[in-house]
């Protein structure tokens, strides 16, 4: 009798050990899934798994893919035309005072590639104009590419990404338009102009 009661207690630990596991294991993922949602779409994704690099299959070497950040570019081999692009960039100072308090309710959300030249040059460009108009990080996006204009995530759904970059620029929660792939004059004149909600034809718009 003693035994079956002590085989019985060591089956019933056995059990409980295995729920509390599986429950641990449960808590954690809506624990992670939590904190995802809760990041959304007002994260420097700092804290989730970006910058991510894949091989290059197309020009050679390593690219940028997914969610990314200013921190990524600024990595080599990225770093090399991230830094002289956001040197040679040289705005109108008068302008950005203009931009700053437009630009501050706004969400902006770019669709680049590591590897394509126009990227290179209008991202670091845009990133230093943020940067001096005291742009709130927390509510910028930069997605990379792969070659086809695509993401594994599929980051790119329902956006119509047909050139890179694309920098689109949101008030609660509407467009209200769009840089493709180069601007019409100045960065800074087409981004207040975009702000200021004045008509603005992007590159290749219909």
């Amino acid at each position: 009798m003693k035994t079956y009661l002590f085989s019985l207690m060591v089956f019933s630990a056995l059990i409980l050990g295995c729920n509390n596991s599986k429950q641990g294991a449960e808590n954690a993922e809506l624990e992670d899934s939590a904190t995802l949602e809760q990041a959304g779409e007002n994260t420097t994704f700092s804290e989730l798994n970006i910058n991510k690099q894949v091989a290059d299959t197309i020009d050679g070497g390593m690219m940028l893919l997914g969610r990314i950040s200013a921190e990524g570019l600024n990595q080599e081999p990225y770093s090399i035309w991230f830094e002289e692009n956001s040197k040679t960039y040289t705005p109108d100072m008068a302008l950005l005072e203009e931009i700053k308090p437009l630009i501050k309710p706004c969400y902006i959300k770019v669709f680049m590639g590591s590897w394509c030249e126009d990227s290179q040059r209008e991202v670091p460009a845009l990133l230093k104009l943020l940067k001096l108009t005291e742009f709130d990080r927390s509510q910028l996006e930069i997605i990379a590419m792969t070659h086809d204009k695509d993401t594994p995530e599929n980051y790119e759904a329902d956006y119509e990404i047909e050139f890179i970059p694309t920098i689109m620029f949101f008030k609660d929660g509407a467009e209200l338009n769009r840089i493709v792939e180069y601007t019409q004059e100045t960065l800074e004149q087409d981004v207040l102009k975009i702000l200021k909600q004045q008509a603005y034809t992007p590159a290749y718009a219909e």
